[in-house]
């Protein structure tokens, strides 16, 4: 039954994700991205390191490919502050099955989302949670609280803390 479940909020991500994506110029760009980033948390939540693992590497190949040409010169300058960043964190991810280092390395992944985010201002609102135990911040599609650092162990830990809009 959880798997059930898991599965069916993965693909309702992955269906929404257009409606929850950055601005309607960069639709396909930064909005992909989101996506992905959407992805990694939705698979920490549920404790799923080797999805957490092929989000994670789905959000670099497509990290790699953005066309920044289609970004304004502003976006272009957000992506560009983290593009490196991202990246090595998202490499990271991707590079270990371990859920403990996923969820460690998702803090820095995280906080460099929330400022190319910030600056961006997506289309949809995207609200960051933060985790009071973890001192940690997260990005979410939906205001309602899932911890990608604790999971089921602590699942509703965290509050909203900003709307990006």
């Amino acid at each position: 039954m959880k798997k059930k479940n898991i599965l069916l909020s993965l693909i309702a991500v992955f269906i929404l994700a257009p409606f929850f994506g950055f601005s309607q110029a960069q639709d396909g760009a930064l909005s992909s991205l989101l996506t992905k980033y959407f992805a990694v948390k939705n698979a920490l939540v549920a404790g799923d390191a080797a999805g957490a693992g092929k989000a994670a590497a789905d959000f670099v190949s497509a990290a790699k490919v953005l066309d920044q040409k289609s970004l304004t010169a502003t976006e272009q300058k957000a992506y560009n502050a983290v593009q490196a960043k991202l990246l090595a964190d998202a490499g990271a991810l991707a590079g270990t099955k371990d859920l403990a280092r996923q969820r460690t390395t998702f803090q820095s992944f995280s906080d460099n989302m929330i400022a190319l985010s910030k600056a961006t201002k997506p289309a949809a609102p995207v609200y960051v949670a933060y985790c009071p135990m973890k001192k940690a911040s997260w990005l979410s599609n939906e205001k309602v609280i899932k911890n990608p650092y604790y999971g089921s162990t602590m699942l509703s830990c965290g509050q909203v803390t900003d709307t990006i809009k």
